[in-house]
């Protein structure tokens, strides 16, 4: 069974990588305080959509540090400079982002 990728809300480093479209990752935050409420906000993309939303479809999670927050969904592939989000709780690094990389087909047996 693998193993869902997270990402470190503070620097956008990715645990269990890669991260692909279409799929689930989690947030993580070990660096606040066990407890800390922390809320991530997905940027836009050009469609107006978030990079990730919840399975009610929300493009925000809210869970508490160090995590990890339930399983939301990477909507699409991220262009070159990454996917960037906001936080309210914690501190995002400036220049802190995610690369979605494209959805790999699952081999079928013959």
């Amino acid at each position: 069974m693998p193993i869902t990728p997270s990402v470190d809300v503070e620097n956008g480093n990715v645990s269990n990588g890669p991260i692909h479209s279409a799929h689930t990752f989690t947030w993580m935050c070990r660096e606040a305080a066990n407890g800390t409420s922390i809320t991530v906000h997905a940027a836009l993309m050009g469609n107006g959509h978030p990079w990730f939303q919840t399975s009610s479809g929300d493009g925000y999670v809210t869970f508490n540090a160090p995590g990890p927050s339930a399983a939301i969904t990477a909507e699409a592939v991220s262009p070159l400079q990454g996917w960037t989000w906001t936080a309210s709780g914690v501190s995002v690094t400036q220049g802190a982002h995610v690369n979605v990389s494209a959805t790999v087909p699952t081999a079928k047996a013959s």
